[in-house]
């Protein structure tokens, strides 16, 4: 039976199904081809991955300061070497001025300091927690 929770672009030796060559790209070399004039939000959960997604996308991350979500792997903790560590991801995003939330329910979001291994996180740019306020999403407390 085919498992798509092991699709990824690193090799499994726990693997044995079906394996697929296919083409990828960044999401900065994807903007400049097509010239997005919006980008509000990235939702990720590539197993591990989004360290390398992130990096191929900070310019158009720059640019549009979109909302993150991540599902949070930390490879130190699932001794897997083609995974980041929570705190490379952490480290990037805060340096661009992001804020790590946990998702409490359908409205609310609470900071936290240090992303929970295996949990989906909110990353909020600083300049836009009004606009996920207008939304009916209410950011409990502050760091």
């Amino acid at each position: 039976e085919d498992n798509w929770g092991m699709s990824s672009i690193h090799e499994h030796s726990s693997y044995q199904g079906k394996r697929e060559h296919i083409q990828v790209t960044t999401l900065d070399v994807f903007n400049a081809s097509i010239r997005l004039k919006k980008l509000d939000i990235i939702k990720m959960d590539i197993e591990g991955s989004e360290l390398f997604a992130l990096k191929g996308g900070l310019t158009t991350i720059k640019q549009f300061h979109p909302i993150i979500l991540l599902e949070v792997i930390d490879g130190q903790a699932t001794k897997n070497e083609h995974v980041h560590s929570i705190k490379e991801l952490y480290d990037v995003l805060t340096g661009l001025n992001y804020a790590a939330y946990r998702i409490l329910n359908s409205s609310q979001l609470e900071p936290i300091s240090s992303p929970i291994q295996g949990s989906m996180i909110v990353f909020l740019p600083y300049k836009r927690k009004s606009e996920v306020k207008d939304l009916g999403i209410e950011l409990i407390g502050e760091i």
